[in-house]
């Protein structure tokens, strides 16, 4: 799923087997919040960065939140599992299990 205006939010999902020839395999969003609460994003595939999730935003307060989530095991050739803001500010992650954001594809 894409969007580059408004929100994503997902609750009680799973995002799995994707893919995308660049950004955001499970999620790509470039100007939207995306909201992760009881999901799992994992086996999906990008073909530059952010395997699982790719958020390009700078939108005001949090760009990235996830709660109570699994973002894992998911392929890129940058940023595998996930790729997000700099800004330690636009993310927000609690009570989640979080795999490693440099993932490369093998």
């Amino acid at each position: 799923m894409a969007t580059t205006t408004g929100q994503i939010t997902l609750t009680n999902t799973t995002v799995s087997g994707n893919s995308a020839d660049a950004r955001g395999g499970g999620i790509q969003s470039d100007g939207a919040a995306v909201r992760l609460v009881n999901a799992t994003v994992t086996s999906n595939t990008a073909g530059s960065q952010g395997g699982g999730i790719g958020v390009i935003a700078d939108n005001e307060g949090v760009s990235l939140l996830v709660h109570n989530s699994i973002i894992a095991q998911n392929r890129a050739p940058s940023a595998g599992d996930f790729l997000s803001p700099n800004d330690a500010a636009k993310r927000e992650v609690a009570s989640s299990v979080i795999g490693n954001k440099d993932r490369k594809s093998t």
